[in-house]
């Protein structure tokens, strides 16, 4: 999600993004393994550097894994 608030008529807009944040719980298949936690966190959107695409492992509850290979 992102938001975008406004300072001033005059101003750029600060342009923010909702991150649901994740827990590294080993490796699987040379990949990261995560789970979801409670947390989140609203940061810039300009410090994001780079796209991680995740696959939930459907069989598992709250098990994640990270693509390492499309990247």
């Amino acid at each position: 999600m992102i938001l975008k608030f406004y300072q001033a008529i005059n101003k750029d807009p600060l342009e923010l993004a909702l991150v649901h944040w994740y827990n590294i719980d080993g490796e699987l298949w040379g990949c990261p393994k995560l789970k979801l936690i409670k947390q989140y966190s609203c940061i810039p959107l300009d410090s994001m550097d780079r796209t991680v695409y995740i696959v939930a492992r459907f069989e598992k509850i709250n098990e994640y894994l990270v693509n390492s290979f499309m990247f």
